[in-house]
């Protein structure tokens, strides 16, 4: 029997109507042919059609809101449910897919949606999630074709002219994303995605007058709108329009206090100078970069003969960050690492990118490719450790690295600050931008570089030219003051005192960097706000090449720095070119970056702590200008004897870093069975393996400088000895000082010239005791003096407890030496250490100048003690920089 309903609903299906429609048609359709054919049983039949219409309204009903809700594992529930009972059910294919590109999982997606599109290939809808699914694959091209094929079919599908629009931003495409964007807002003036996604791309072409406006309308129109009031904060700091800002910046900061998505890590930087309010925004910001499910590294151990290091960035090319890190690439040893360059960024072709792309052992252009490709091309490729170069900045890998493809992931160099997420082990740092009591505001762990965090390339050469000021445009007469910093760096207050200063100096200018017009003129018109002639503000136009913007420093003699948000690079550049640079130390990271570059060429007189000290300082300096003279000869003098452009020495102390917190990674994995070679320390001979960071001095006393007698303490020790102070838990005869070594909180900072403590750090746990007892010993020590300390050398009693000639008595005493005779309760050891791990733990302290020496030569403790005719005491000395002495500034 032929059954018109059962053509009308085929009919109906390829009419475009919607799932629901086409069923609620069938069951009406199905209700009257029953009726005709069939009267005694249609009340039966029709009761059961409506039951399974209400029962697929329910379903659908239930699972959108676990999907709205955020419940997604539930949602793929009952929508696999409903294709369990129709395979056909498109709306159901079309849900599921879409809550798979939600959670990152695409399994069976790109099945689902051929099916989908087989059955009914003029729905939008399925279109729509077939784009989302290959932008996730990483087909960006295909996904772009597969948004057009939506638009056709629903040219007011506002979702996907949205994300297209966005797509194409990633692929920096930004003219066309803008067209689409503009043909939304043409069609709903007030789309509050359209908005959002319009004014970011304008301010891609630098057209922050166009975005602004677009960021107000879109406050007006839902203020609590993602992170658009900082958007609109930070781009009002762009053009030096500061009318509204200290307003929204009191907003903001309290956005962020009260966890309100407001405002972007990033922007945030500019806006506040406290350390806990940047780990807030970070980690406010890091739930847009949740963690994957299930980690692609799954605890497997490599033992590759070389640690192969990825960095990724979108910025190895002509950046700042390609020109800071250019020169550790190509100093790595490349017998003990394997480079890999993973490049997120656009080829500019410049000769930086060759350059870098020539010193890695592979250079791979990932642009394009979705952050679980990458992340897969991570883990085939056993990654030891992925170095993260840009933070949260543009086209960042942040997404790639949670899905955790490498053993460790660190972030470094191109983000001053927290990422505030779980999967990042490490940060980069120094004592100055990340002192230890501002760690806590650090989601990561705070690996510390001995000298400044920021590397510099000593390869460059400033030309032997010195420019003109006419070249410039500047003044053949007068003061030249430089604050080549980024527009958004400057605001009212800094300006202020910059504008103090010039009126204190009226033959001075002020040379400045703006990127674009309006920022210029708005500046100009501060400064005539402020009784400043406007023209006494010159800014920079941009130079071919890095070696002429260095060369026109030449041409200054003081140079600003800003605050909350300090110049970075620029004040390294300043310093490279014999400039000094005048900062104000902060109370976070972004604006302790230039007190750090300071720190590390010798130049801490010209750290200030205020900006009332800051402004003192530069009229002293500028009214005295033999202190100028003489402050650009110590400058150039340090820079052959200081660490900061020592671009060798940092690319050791880097790369001891990277493997002592491998090995110390392995070690607290359980996988240091046998140490990989690519970890064993370099031979100094056939007998005497040792780390390469720690040569073998010669023994007794011509190890140990000769110093003034001043006060030396000896921890743990119990014999009076001239000149030392004995500190033990244990009272009696000669302890000069009784109390637990992990607390000296009873010494002031800096009190002791010596420090000497033999077999006592092993009875402290690696996990929270090892690093607080050395701060805590670091502290009471004398910046520039000697830190002596020795502890069981696990590695020789390993040998000695393994080996067979070895007997069971003489065994048990071997084990006695590694966890502790047990005889009371300091006689438990708690750490095993070895010469990398000591090291790695000294190294965070603080400590610089690890040297391992036969002996002390001082006490006749376990220090020399000879066990089977093996020395069981690993002896190190340790210096606390020099840098952490305070210079005062002399007066005028």
């Amino acid at each position: 029997m032929f059954c018109p309903w059962l053509a009308q609903f085929g009919r109906n299906y390829e009419k475009n109507l919607s799932d629901e429609k086409v069923i609620s048609i069938f069951i009406e359709s199905q209700r009257s042919f029953i009726k005709i054919h069939f009267p005694s049983r249609s009340f039966c039949v029709t009761k059961r059609s409506k039951n399974t219409k209400l029962d697929y309204q329910s379903l659908q009903s239930e699972a959108a809101g676990l999907f709205n809700s955020g419940r997604l594992e539930e949602a793929e529930k009952l929508y696999r449910g409903m294709l369990s009972r129709n395979e056909n059910d498109c709306l159901a294919i079309y849900h599921l897919v879409m809550v798979q590109v939600k959670q990152s999982k695409l399994r069976d997606g790109v099945q689902l949606i051929e099916h989908g599109l087989a059955l009914k290939a003029y729905s939008a809808p399925l279109w729509f999630a077939q784009a989302e699914l290959q932008k996730m694959l990483g087909r960006n091209e295909d996904s772009l074709k597969s948004y057009n094929q939506v638009i056709t079919l629903d040219p007011n599908h506002r979702s996907a002219l949205v994300n297209y629009a966005a797509l194409l931003h990633t692929m920096n495409r930004h003219h066309e994303a803008l067209v689409r964007l503009e043909q939304l807002i043409v069609q709903d003036p007030d789309n509050e995605n359209a908005l959002c996604n319009s004014g970011i791309v304008l301010t891609e072409y630098n057209r922050g007058d166009l975005a602004i406006p677009r960021f107000r309308r879109l406050m007006e129109l839902n203020p609590d709108y993602a992170y658009v009031p900082g958007l609109l904060c930070y781009e009002l700091l762009r053009l030096c329009y500061w009318d509204e800002v200290p307003e929204l910046c009191t907003k903001i900061i309290e956005g962020v206090r009260a966890g309100k998505r407001i405002c972007k890590s990033l922007a945030f930087m500019a806006i506040s100078d406290q350390a806990e309010d940047q780990f807030l925004a970070a980690r406010i910001f890091s739930a847009r970069f949740p963690r994957q499910e299930k980690p692609l590294w799954n605890r497997e151990t490599y033992n590759h003969k070389r640690l192969r290091l990825a960095y990724l960035s979108p910025d190895l090319r002509e950046h700042p960050v390609g020109h800071l890190i250019a020169g550790v690439f190509e100093r790595h040893d490349k017998s003990r690492f394997e480079v890999f360059g993973i490049s997120n960024g656009v080829n500019d072709g410049s000769r930086l990118l060759e350059r870098i792309r020539n010193s890695c052992d592979h250079f791979i252009d990932v642009m394009g490719q979705a952050p679980q490709q990458i992340a897969e091309m991570l883990r085939a490729n056993e990654i030891d450790i992925a170095i993260d170069l840009a933070g949260y900045t543009s086209r960042s890998c942040i997404d790639v690295l949670a899905y955790r493809p490498a053993p460790l992931q660190a972030t470094y160099l191109g983000y001053s600050g927290t990422l505030g997420n779980d999967y990042i082990d490490y940060i980069f740092a120094d004592r100055h931008v990340i002192p230890p009591e501002h760690q806590q505001f650090f989601s990561e762990k705070v690996a510390y570089l001995p000298n400044s965090f920021m590397p510099t390339d000593s390869g460059i050469q400033l030309p032997d030219r010195i420019p003109t000021r006419l070249e410039y445009g500047l003044p053949e007469k007068g003061l030249i003051l430089c604050a080549f910093s980024h527009d958004y760096k400057i605001n009212p207050k800094i300006f202020d005192v910059w504008m103090r200063i010039l009126s204190k100096f009226p033959e001075s200018t002020i040379w400045l960097a703006s990127r674009n017009e309006f920022s210029q003129i708005n500046l100009r018109r501060e400064a005539k706000i402020r009784g400043v002639d406007p023209s006494r503000l010159v800014f920079a136009t941009r130079v071919p090449k890095v070696e002429d913007h260095l060369a026109r420093y030449r041409l200054v003699d003081l140079f600003l720095d800003t605050l909350p948000y300090n110049a970075h690079v620029t004040s390294a550049d300043a310093l490279f070119a014999g400039v000094p640079v005048l900062t104000c130390m902060g109370n976070a990271f972004p604006a302790r970056v230039a007190g750090s570059l300071l720190h590390a060429i010798g130049l801490q007189e010209l750290i200030t702590h205020s900006l009332e000290e800051y402004e003192a300082l530069a009229i002293d300096l500028l009214s005295n200008p033999q202190r100028l003279i003489d402050l650009k000869a110590k400058l150039a003098a340090n820079k052959t004897t200081y660490p900061l452009f020592n671009t060798d020495q940092f690319c050791t102390d880097f790369e001891n870093m990277l493997v002592s917190l491998y090995a110390n990674h392995q070690f607290n994995a359980g996988h240091l069975q046998k140490t990989p070679e690519v970890l064993q320390p370099k031979p100094i001979s056939a007998s005497k393996p040792i780390s390469p960071s720690m040569p073998v001095l010669p023994p007794a006393s011509s190890s140990i400088p000769t110093t003034p007698l001043g006060k030396r303490l000896n921890i743990g020790g119990k014999s009076s000895s001239p000149g030392w102070e004995n500190f033990n838990n244990l009272g009696g005869s000669g302890i000069d000082h009784v109390g637990n070594p992990n607390d000296l909180s009873r010494f002031a900072e800096n009190t002791f010239e010596i420090l000497y403590a033999s077999h006592v750090l092993q009875r402290f746990d690696y996990k929270d005791e090892l690093e607080k007892v050395l701060s805590q010993w670091y502290r009471v020590l004398i910046p520039g003096c000697l830190f002596m300390v020795s502890v069981p050398d696990l590695e020789v009693l390993a040998e000695l407890l393994l080996d067979k000639k070895v007997s069971m008595p003489e065994r048990l005493m071997v084990m006695r030496m590694i966890f502790g005779g047990h005889m009371d309760e300091t006689d438990y050891h708690s750490v095993g250490l070895t010469v990398d791990l000591l090291t790695f733990f000294l190294q965070q302290a603080g400590f610089v100048d690890i040297k391992r020496v036969e002996s002390f030569g001082l006490f006749r403790d376990a220090s020399d003690l000879i066990y089977l005719g093996r020395r069981i005491s690993l002896n190190v000395l340790a210096t606390k920089p020099v840098s952490e002495i305070s210079v005062p500034v002399e007066p005028a």
